[in-house]
Formats: C-alpha cells, sequence, structure tokens
C-alpha cells in the first residue's frame, strides 16, 4: 500500500505513522503496510495478523531497544524497528 494511500484512509485529516514510533504500553489501529514490503518480508508480517483494521499494542522492548514485542490477535510477536517503520498505524488517542 502506497504511502500516500495510507494517508487517504485516515479520517480527520491525521496522518499515519509507523508502528516503530509507538511507545511500550500504547495501542494502535493499523492502516497499513508499505509497498516497499514485499515477498516473505510482507507475508511474514501479513501471517501475523498484521492487516489494516487491527488493534496492536506495544508491550516488550528489548535490552538493547531494536526489537519490539507487539500484542495481536491473542500472542506477542518481536519485530525489529527497520520492520516496524513498513507498518503505518493511527494512534488510539488520534
Amino acid at each position: 500500500m502506497k504511502e500516500t494511500n495510507v494517508k487517504r484512509r485516515l479520517s480527520g485529516g491525521a496522518s499515519p505513522v509507523p508502528l516503530s514510533s509507538l511507545s511500550v504500553g500504547e495501542e494502535a489501529e493499523i492502516v497499513g503496510i508499505s509497498r516497499q514490503c514485499t515477498g516473505p518480508q510482507r507475508r511474514r508480517l501479513l501471517d501475523f495478523g498484521i492487516v489494516p483494521g487491527k488493534k496492536i499494542k506495544a508491550v516488550l522492548q528489548s535490552a538493547f531497544g531494536d526489537t519490539i514485542g507487539y500484542f495481536i490477535l491473542g500472542t506477542v510477536v518481536g519485530l525489529r524497528k527497520e520492520q516496524a517503520g513498513l507498518v503505518f498505524i493511527k494512534r488510539d488517542h488520534e
């Protein structure tokens, strides 16, 4: 999904932000995945349940901070900041 397409999907003029910007304890709604994310990497995100409309919450951070644990569909999945940067969200408080 192109970043410009993601922006059009949000109401109220709010811009989507990357999942990597979510702090531990925050919850958000997934609005899309970047078109730059292709092949096995995209399939992995989709298999984790990272699809538009789903709620996701940052719950854990690794000791070095590069990997974050996200709670989605009743389980915790770990994503590196680079991978999380390809997923776009809308924060719940926006």
